[in-house]
């Protein structure tokens, strides 16, 4: 074989006769010798299967058999024409085919009385067959060209007419049509009261069988000697011997140099990728598909032979159907053993599910239909579930109440923490707090988790439904002991035990003033969900302990910050489990009252203050003048045995939490100044949930207290703050208190007396008893040089500069370090 190597496969448009790379099959012998019988014969089959080469190569076989072959291609003729147009233009091919010597123009006027396919049937019989005494094979290509023509039903009508006409003609005989093209046979004659084009025999073009490609494989094997084969079967497993795409890869293997390992690399690069757009083949089988009228329903169609490909559920080929017949034209499906399935590895990788679910048209009215079915059932199982839920959180609320079985409470507890309710958010956590928190005993509270045989699984639900909720609000310590008999029923294994550990740890250390060490511990119990708004509200305490222990004020900023943070989270976890509640108002902030054996004298000074609790009330400008007060001493009971209650909830639901917030942000002047100057964007929770306020400055004025009890048998009278009006400064400003009505509590046989000692003597003392606000006061106009009028600004005696602000604040005492609760 001298033929040059690099032009051997040939991929693409009509083979020589005598081409190297031809592969001969079946089909070339069965068309030859239907051909030479003089049998009518049709070959239709899906584009590049080589249709057009059989055509030559028979066409040349026949001719050495005494057989004058003509070919006609359509596509030369055109669509756009007429009827007259297209009938001449036929047969002017084969008149210079046969080179007759009648003129086909001449003829065809001297005719004109008789119709197209009249005058088409009547050159045949009078002029090519008594011209042409031999066998004439009049090869047809390209008729699907003729589909589109309104008059095509009369074509096949008259070739049909011609071969039944041999009965009675046997001139006839000599005359043989072979049509080729990209059509069914019911295609060729659209009316369906007429006969349809049911002559003839079919030539069935199949794909190279691995016997028939043996000289593709030789062709490789003279450019890698050796490895023939081996890229031969790389090849042949992608192609399954379709023609085109078979000899495209082998033209591809030669120009590329590509080794067999490489020839997968390469299949990707030109099926599988971006060049798959711009490839032929692809191409022309993407488009009959979908530009076809009833797309939807092929792309249906392929998507079930796709499935049968991994399914025993196969699609039966039904040679009736035009959309079988179409699918298999497209040359993206083939009939084998009576089912359908894709011609072979390429198209399916291209053509695969998802390509067909890119293109198929979504029904939405299907899918609507769905939605509404998939939602009804979803609503009626959430409302079956629901009143389930209900009945069962009923039942645990029931027998927690009746029974005393420490096991059977502990059940019920984890019944209700574990519960779920689609249409109740929250649960049922809040019946959960009330059962442990209701119970009168704190012996009862604890033996829930030192009974005998008590599931740990159980026991952990329990303890970490119940752990957001003991946060030492009061800095008592009351519940650590809950925390450490929850933590002892657990194995030391158990997550949940190295976070109680942790968190009781932490609560050691800080009741010991070492901060820094129960920060540690804090954050390990925090772990790396951090979900435990009660551990962030005591690291938050930490952070702010820190901060009024800084020497510097940038350290102090930084705690500080820390601090927000840790509460802005809390309140986070609060907002997320807890029920829709209405925008909170910002309400006036209480803390406890200082007690204190002198009340002092407070000597006004002109300045500016800001109480920075909700909106601020501008005064009057009246001058008032302070007094002396009496000082109450009042002698103190004698403690008596306190009885030990049981646990009660602190931190259980957003209200109570926000409040503990509350509390902590404003006993903390900086803290609550920071907060105050935060950004729009910072502490989103905190803001939400009404913790940052805004004062409003206005025109001068001050207000300082002046504390005036009364003395009275049993009674203690804190009397309202003041208001003192100094004169008017320039760009000085001063917001006022609101009225505060007076705290009095009964207090057995008082004795006045006067000492001169500091009013804010900071004691620890329980949560019920009630501290006045902090009083925050702006410099006036300090902000150049920190000289107004040219004075020297500074804080007024009794007052201490805030770091890093404006603002001079009440010389507010450390809160005393806690200490631990007894016996803990």
């Amino acid at each position: 074989m001298n033929t040059d190597l690099s032009r051997f496969f040939v991929a693409g448009g009509t083979l020589r006769p005598d081409a190297a790379s031809y592969v001969p099959r079946a089909a070339d012998y069965e068309l030859l010798e239907h051909t030479l019988a003089g049998d009518f014969c049709y070959v239709l089959t899906a584009r590049q299967m080589g249709k057009s080469s059989l055509m030559q190569r028979t066409a040349r076989r026949l001719a050495t058999q005494d057989v004058v072959p003509v070919i006609i291609d359509l596509t030369a003729i055109g669509s756009s024409v007429d009827e007259i147009q297209w009938y001449l233009g036929l047969l002017m091919g084969v008149e210079e085919a046969l080179m007759l010597q009648t003129d086909v123009g001449v003829w065809w006027q001297a005719h004109a009385d008789l119709s197209a396919v009249q005058r088409f049937c009547d050159f045949l019989r009078q002029v090519v067959l008594v011209e042409c005494t031999q066998p004439i094979v009049i090869f047809v290509d390209e008729i699907d060209a003729t589909l589109k023509l309104p008059f095509r039903d009369d074509f096949f009508a008259a070739v049909r007419a011609l071969y039944n006409a041999r009965a009675h003609e046997p001139q006839l005989e000599r005359l043989t049509f072979v049509l080729l093209g990209v059509a069914a046979p019911t295609d060729l004659i659209a009316d369906r009261t007429r006969t349809p084009f049911n002559i003839g025999h079919a030539i069935m073009l199949q794909e190279f069988s691995r016997t028939d490609a043996a000289v593709l494989r030789e062709g490789l094997e003279k450019v890698y000697p050796g490895q023939g084969q081996i890229l031969f079967d790389h090849i042949y497993a992608w192609t399954d011997g379709h023609p085109y795409l078979t000899q495209k890869l082998c033209q591809e293997v030669v120009l590329r140099d590509v080794p067999p390992n490489a020839v997968d690399t390469l299949v990707r690069t030109i099926f599988l990728s971006e060049e798959t757009h711009t490839e032929s083949n692809l191409q022309h089988v993407q488009d009959l598909l979908l530009k076809h009228s009833q797309c939807v329903e092929l792309l249906q169609i392929y998507r079930k032979v796709l499935r049968s490909s991994v399914s025993c559920r196969k699609v039966a080929d039904n040679g009736q159907s035009p959309l079988h017949n179409h699918l298999k034209l497209s040359g993206l499906v083939k009939a084998e053993s009576g089912v359908l399935r894709v011609r072979n590895k390429i198209y399916q990788c291209v053509f695969d599910r998802a390509w067909v679910q890119e293109h198929l048209p979504t029904s939405w009215r299907v899918v609507a239909t769905a939605i509404l079915a998939v939602v009804a059932a979803v609503a009626v199982t959430l409302i079956v579930y629901s009143g389930w839920a209900n009945a069962r959180s009923r039942a645990c609320y029931y027998d927690f109440n009746q029974t005393g079985d420490v096991v059977e409470r502990l059940d019920r507890l984890a019944t209700l923490f574990e519960l779920w309710n689609p249409l109740n958010p929250i649960g049922y956590t809040r019946d959960a707090y009330t059962l442990f928190f209701g119970l009168t005993s704190r012996q009862e509270q604890l033996d829930i988790f030192t009974g005998y045989d008590l599931d740990v699984r159980q026991i952990e639900v329990v303890a970490r439904g119940l752990y957001v909720t003991l946060a030492d609000v009061e800095d008592t310590g009351v519940n650590t002991e809950l925390l450490i008999v929850m933590r002892d029923a657990l194995p030391e294994d158990v997550v949940l035990y190295a976070e109680l550990s942790a968190w009781i740890e932490g609560r050691d250390l800080y009741c010991e003033g070492q901060y820094e060490e129960a920060l540690a511990h804090y954050t390990v119990a925090l772990g790396q969900k951090i979900s435990n708004p009660a551990i962030l509200y005591e690291r938050a305490k930490t952070w702010i302990a820190l901060a009024e222990m800084a020497e510097q004020p940038q350290d102090a900023e930084r705690y500080y910050a820390e601090a927000l943070r840790d509460l802005d989270r809390a309140m986070g976890l609060a907002l997320q489990s807890s029920e829709p509640t209405p925008t909170p108002i910002p309400i006036r902030p209480t803390t406890p009252t200082f007690y204190s054996t002198n009340i002092p004298t407070v000597t006004p000074t002109v300045i500016s203050t800001i109480d920075i609790i909700n909106t601020v009330i501008l005064t009057s400008t009246t001058t008032l003048t302070p007094t002396l007060a009496p000082i109450l001493t009042v002698p103190m009971p004698t403690p008596t045995e306190t009885p030990i209650l049981p646990f009660t909830i602190q931190f259980g639901d957003l209200v109570q939490r926000r409040n503990a917030v509350l509390l902590l942000v404003y006993a903390h002047p900086l803290l609550a100044i920071q907060l105050m100057h935060s950004q729009e964007s910072e502490y989103p929770n905190l803001r939400g949930s009404g913790l940052v306020l805004t004062p409003t400055l206005t025109a001068t004025s001050i207000r300082t207290p002046t504390l005036t009890p009364t003395p009275r048998a049993g009674t203690l009278i804190i009397p309202t703050p003041t208001t003192i009006v100094m004169p008017t400064l320039k760009d000085t400003v001063s917001p006022v208190l609101p009225d505060v009505t007076p705290i009095t509590q009964e207090i057995p046989s008082p004795t006045v007396t006067h000492t001169p000692t500091p009013l804010l003597t900071s004691t620890r003392l329980p949560a019920t008893v009630i501290l006045p606000s902090p009083t925050l006061t702006l410099i006036p106009d300090c902000q150049a040089n920190r000289e107004w009028n040219g004075i020297r600004c500074a804080c007024p005696t009794g007052l201490i500069e805030a770091p890093g602000t404006d603002w001079c604040v009440e010389p507010w005492s450390p809160v005393s370090t806690p200490t631990k609760s007894p016996g803990l």
